[in-house]
C-alpha cells in the first residue's frame, strides 16, 4: 500500500512538473493591424528643401488597420491588410499596398523601430518600403 503511494505521488509531480516546462523556441506571431505604441501622425524631420517643390516634408500616418505615406505632390502611398510582429525590438510589417494614380500597388514588407517620440525605418534586405529619415510625432502638420 505504502509502494503505490508513492508511485502516484511520484507520477502526480512527474506530470505537474512537465506541464510548467516551456520551450522557447517558438516563433514570432502574426498580429492583424498595427500597434497602439505606433498610431498616430509623424512628420519627417529631414530639411523640406530636400523633397519637391510643393515644400512639405513626408508625413507617415499610422492608423488601427492601414499605413499612409504621403510626399509632397506624389500620392498618398497606402498600405492596408496590415499584419506586424515585434522582433528583436522592431516591428516587422507586411501588408498590400493600394494602387492609387501612378503607385503600383502590391505586396509590400517593412520595418519600424520608435525610439521615445521617433519613429524610424529598419533598413534590411527583407525590407522593399522604406525611407531613410527620422519622423517625430506630431499633432498636426506644419
Amino acid at each position: 500500500m505504502q509502494m503505490k503511494r508513492v508511485l502516484w505521488l511520484s507520477l502526480l509531480m512527474t506530470v505537474l512538473g512537465s506541464v510548467g516546462v516551456t520551450t522557447g523556441a517558438q516563433a514570432a506571431t502574426w498580429h492583424h493591424g498595427t500597434p497602439k505604441v505606433l498610431r498616430g501622425l509623424y512628420q519627417s524631420t529631414t530639411p523640406v528643401g530636400k523633397y519637391s517643390a510643393a515644400g512639405f516634408a513626408p508625413i507617415i500616418t499610422v492608423t488601427a488597420k492601414s499605413f499612409g505615406l504621403s510626399i509632397s505632390n506624389d500620392p498618398l502611398q497606402l498600405v492596408k491588410h496590415l499584419k506586424y510582429q515585434h522582433v528583436h525590438g522592431h516591428y516587422q510589417f507586411k501588408g498590400m499596398l493600394q494602387h492609387i494614380g501612378f503607385v503600383k500597388g502590391g505586396k509590400v514588407t517593412f520595418g519600424l523601430k520608435k525610439k521615445g517620440h521617433s519613429l524610424y525605418f529598419m533598413q534590411q534586405r527583407s525590407n522593399n518600403f522604406a525611407m531613410p529619415d527620422r519622423f517625430k510625432r506630431t499633432a498636426h502638420v506644419k
